[in-house]
């Protein structure tokens, strides 16, 4: 993947300020509105600054929370008259809304603690069983009203899930574009499932390796919509699987737009390196089956009718253990661990049932016997060797398989195991891979890069990441801190460049130091190159830099503020993000920001202080 691969990617600067601060949002160019969960009346902030922005507006993404905080006198006039119209005319009708939602949410637990609901009185009108679902109901009429003032505005509007309820109660996602936005280049779906529970009838099961932190099944489903558009076209939705094998091999559901596209899905999943870190086993499904006995004659029978050298298969399945079973199935000559023409993918829906369930009958049961249940030709025996082979099945009735057959060219599981435990390299590079693969604007316009690394291997990946990224033959350079941190020694990574060739404008950090002390370390750096007139690096630049944070959200969120803000002290840094990529540990962060001139005259800041 090159460069060149992302050059439609939008341009985005961050604007921080009061959101309803109309002087905070920029003067020009189109704007896209995200948030995420922007609480209570702040929603209602976010849609009035979308409207106002009229035609500039690009996109609006809000998800909103805290329902019950909300108050009738602060509704917008359009959402009190759209209450009104329903028979909820005032601030005490309104207020029982929010009793509901508050109600249903008690005994739901929230930093190690119930919220708390002073309203108990409505336990005695509301039977218990149906309390959650009446919490939904009144948040979902809350925002029914903005989408109401949305559409008002002239604008296309949708109110999708983006994830299941056991993650979260405000699961709720407000789309809407403009009308003419939305003819153009339709920013919304149209016919756009708004839920998560429907199951995909095709598409790919991306299995996870189940040693990844817990949180990397939810950043694969943020790169994945975050690249729908450019790298994954053929991608409709992205679910989490969630059947009882989930717990221990978690797993994501892609959804195909078509079914005729599913192998182009699977092409697209298979090309992007980042997907191979991540993902044990792409599963692709097309058909459904509700038992072997099917599956397997269903297998065969298509198999057969196909002109050529005869198929033969390896099946991979969820839960493995399934594999034995289904293999058990077959004719022994339809199976070929190795040599396979055919890679045939199975997933159950309920994958303990699958295993534990139903008898194997002998393979070498005569066609005869089974020829009532199988369906094929009774004069077929095991000496008449056939493309119509029987298929001997399990009778494992009243389960769900979902399955597809596709050529070993297309779908090589083996060479895919093979090739992702080769490129389990550097993590460093895959680390730097992934931040410009994903933000390219970041890179575009460098010339040259300088690598930091406190290792003494002369095997650089410096010039194979400059290489992906920045034009043919730039310059590139590693730099070393010397013992007592006033001098950094510059070795040219690539031929022809000597230490005064260009300015590096990237800095990629690659050091074992990973918290306050690596922020230190990287000022002392920029300190004795700026004191170095043959220095690589410019006088600004764009720097990558690992960094270890906390486990627990509140620590984190504190560690993200305290970090923004040392990094803007010591390092003169802006436009800091603190991103979790998919090849980060759950408690390492990538830090990416533009470090600026250091002023050296004075003492760097204690970090005690952060």
């Amino acid at each position: 993947m090159t460069l060149e691969d992302h050059k439609a990617a939008p341009s985005v600067c961050r604007v921080q300020g009061d959101i309803a601060d109309k002087e905070a949002w920029p003067e020009v160019g189109q704007v896209a509105v995200l948030a995420k969960h922007l609480c209570g009346h702040s929603t209602d902030l976010g849609i009035a600054s979308a409207i106002n922005l009229g035609e500039r507006l690009s996109l609006l993404c809000l998800a909103p929370c805290c329902h019950a905080t909300m108050s009738w006198n602060l509704l917008a006039p359009e959402s009190q008259a759209w209450f009104e119209e329903l028979g909820i005319n005032d601030a005490k009708e309104f207020a029982l809304l929010t009793d509901v939602i508050r109600l249903s949410r008690v005994g739901k637990t929230e930093a190690g603690r119930p919220t708390p609901c002073s309203k108990w009185r409505l336990r005695e009108h509301i039977d218990p069983s149906e309390i959650e679902t009446m919490g939904r109901l009144a948040c979902r009429a809350i925002d029914e009203s903005r989408l109401v003032r949305l559409r008002r505005g002239g604008l296309d509007v949708a109110l999708i899930e983006y994830c299941t309820t056991d993650l979260t109660p405000d699961n709720v996602l407000i789309l809407a574009s403009p009308t003419n936005v939305q003819e153009a280049m339709p920013l919304i779906p149209v016919g756009l499932d708004t839920t998560c529970s429907k199951p995909a009838n095709y598409g790919v099961l991306l299995e996870l390796d189940p040693t990844a932190p817990l949180t990397m099944q939810y950043r694969l489903m943020s790169y994945l919509n975050e690249q729908q558009q450019n790298r994954f076209p053929s991608l409709q939705t992205v679910v989490p699987i969630a059947d009882l094998l989930a717990t221990r091999v978690p797993g994501l559901i892609c959804s195909a737009a078509e079914q005729g596209l599913v192998e182009t899905l699977v092409a697209e999943l298979a090309h992007c390196p980042l997907i191979k870190r991540a993902v044990t086993r792409l599963l692709p499904f097309v058909d459904l089956a509700t038992d072997t006995l099917t599956l397997t004659r269903d297998v065969v029978t298509n198999a057969s009718g196909q002109d050529g050298p005869k198929p033969t298969f390896r099946v991979f399945s969820r839960p493995r253990q399934l594999e034995q079973k289904l293999c058990a199935a077959f004719a022994q000559e339809w199976l070929s661990p190795t040599e396979y023409t055919h890679a045939l993918c199975v997933w159950s829906t309920n994958p303990d049932n699958a295993v534990e369930t139903g008898t194997d009958v002998p393979v070498i049961k005569k066609l005869e016997e089974s020829a009532a249940a199988d369906g094929f030709n009774e004069s077929m025996g095991p000496d008449k060797p056939s493309h119509d082979t029987p298929v001997i099945a399990s009778n494992d009735l009243s389960l769900e398989f979902r399955y597809a057959v596709l050529p070993r060219q297309t779908l090589d599981m083996s060479d895919w195991a093979a090739t992702r435990q080769a490129d389990m390299g550097d993590r460093g590079f895959w680390r730097c891979y992934e931040v410009a693969a994903r933000w390219p604007r970041r890179f575009e316009a460098a010339k040259a890069v300088a690598l930091w690394t406190d290792t003494s291997s002369s095997a650089s990946w410096v010039n194979t990441w400059a290489d992906h990224f920045l034009p043919v033959g730039a310059a590139t350079f590693e730099l070393q801190l010397q013992d007592g941190l006033e001098e950094v020694r510059v070795h040219p990574a690539r031929e022809g460049c000597g230490t005064g060739t260009g300015h590096a404008s990237i800095l990629l950090c690659d050091v074992c130091a990973s918290g306050h002390d690596a922020i230190d370390m990287l000022r002392a750096v920029l300190v004795a190159c700026r004191r170095n007139s043959g220095s690589p690096l410019a006088g600004t630049g764009t720097a990558v830099l690992r960094l270890r944070c906390g486990r627990k959200p509140r620590t984190i969120k504190q560690w993200l503020r305290d970090i923004a803000k040392l990094l803007e002290v010591k390092l003169s840094a802006s436009r800091v993000e603190l991103l979790h990529l998919l090849n980060d540990r759950d408690v390492e962060r990538t830090a990416v920001f533009e470090w600026g001139s250091i002023d050296t005259k004075h003492a760097p800041v204690d970090n005690n202080e952060f």
